[in-house]
């Protein structure tokens, strides 16, 4: 699946996992400004931030740096680049890291 994004450093086409419909339903209805909204109908808009966490960071960012996904090609997913991702996620660095400080 991919989907038009439009965000701070523009607009792009990233690639989705092959579960997400499912995780953006389960969202949809946890998120209580939007559980409302027919879920077919709110996947087109894309006038405000629609699925984040309490923090307003990306979980798809968190999952995959966790996962070991480079900042290289995560950065080119998420329209971003690797130094905002290093600033914004630079807390998992000992997670990451934790079998080989153990």
């Amino acid at each position: 699946m991919r989907a038009r994004v439009s965000g701070k450093s523009g607009e792009g086409y990233p690639v989705a996992k092959h579960e997400t419909l499912c995780v953006l339903n389960r969202l949809h209805n946890r998120q209580k400004d939007i559980a409302a909204l027919d879920f077919e109908k709110m996947l087109g808009r894309v006038d405000e931030l629609l699925f984040h966490n309490a923090r307003g960071m990306h979980p798809q960012a968190t999952l995959e740096l966790l996962s070991e996904t480079d900042l290289h090609t995560l950065s080119k997913q998420m329209g971003t680049n690797v130094g905002v991702l290093k600033a914004h996620y630079s807390n998992l660095a000992a997670t990451m890291s934790a079998d080989g400080l153990a």
